[in-house]
């Protein structure tokens, strides 16, 4: 038996991986994000399984909707005058991810589509002070699941 969110996270890093993107990183699937602070001067993207809801479908099979989260956190550089174009350039990279998994059907996963996607504000205000960017893309799967 197979794990629907596992299937699914290890499917976006798959894909992020895999994609050609305006800035370089290496995703991986964990339980629970830990960003690094020693690697903070690049870009890191962590795949997390969040909720897996189900509903009565068919007879042999239950509706399932599986959201997933991506992290994605950098520490900005000291220079306060390049911040804006900073977090822009981060910015543009979260729309390359969301571009990378929405409405799609991902190798590894095919009986699952991406329905839905939600972004965080792209700061958490207590880290932001260490100037830490770090914003959450919530991304929403739909997937039958046999019972």
């Amino acid at each position: 038996m197979s794990v629907p969110s596992i299937t699914i996270a290890d499917s976006i890093v798959t894909a992020l991986n895999a994609a050609e993107l305006s800035i370089d990183f290496t995703a991986t699937r964990e339980y629970v994000p830990r960003f690094e602070a020693e690697n903070a001067a690049i870009v890191q993207v962590q795949v997390v399984p969040k909720q897996d809801s189900r509903e009565i479908g068919s007879a042999a099979n239950d509706n399932a909707t599986i959201d997933i989260d991506i992290g994605v956190m950098k520490k900005l550089q000291d220079a306060v005058t390049d911040e804006k174009a900073e977090m822009d350039a981060l910015l543009e990279l979260c729309e390359e991810i969301k571009a990378v998994i929405n409405r799609e059907r991902l190798a590894g996963a095919t009986d699952s589509i991406c329905i839905g996607l939600a972004q965080a504000i792209p700061y958490d205000v207590e880290k932001f002070e260490d100037r830490i960017f770090l914003t959450v893309i919530t991304a929403t799967f739909a997937t039958t699941v046999a019972i």
